[in-house]
């Protein structure tokens, strides 16, 4: 676990500094969810930053949150989450996380 608690530190450092990459967002995620223990909350809070920065125009972080409350989370945060990326995506943006997150 102290390999994951490192990450966690660099990524906090990180986040000093915005905005960040996509990419860098969706590591963190991928990292956390490696471990047995899933720290829901974190992961939640690492994604909101994501869509924070990236919402209007990334139909990835939408379907990688998505897919994440899917596996963890329930109907009715999966459901707010389509509804919160339809608001905010374009019309051809939230088409093209119909067809990713399927």
């Amino acid at each position: 676990c102290g390999d994951l608690n490192m990450a966690r530190q660099v990524f906090s450092s990180f986040v000093q500094f915005p905005p960040l990459p996509l990419e860098i967002y969706l590591s963190a995620v991928r990292l956390e969810r490696a471990f047995a223990e899933v720290d829901v909350p974190r992961i939640r809070r690492v994604l909101e930053s994501a869509v924070g920065e990236y919402g209007s125009q990334s139909a990835e972080v939408w379907a990688s949150f998505l897919e994440f409350e899917r596996s963890k989370g329930s109907l009715e945060h999966v459901n707010r989450l389509r509804w919160r990326a339809q608001k905010n995506l374009s019309p051809s943006e939230f088409i093209r996380l119909e067809t990713i997150s399927i």
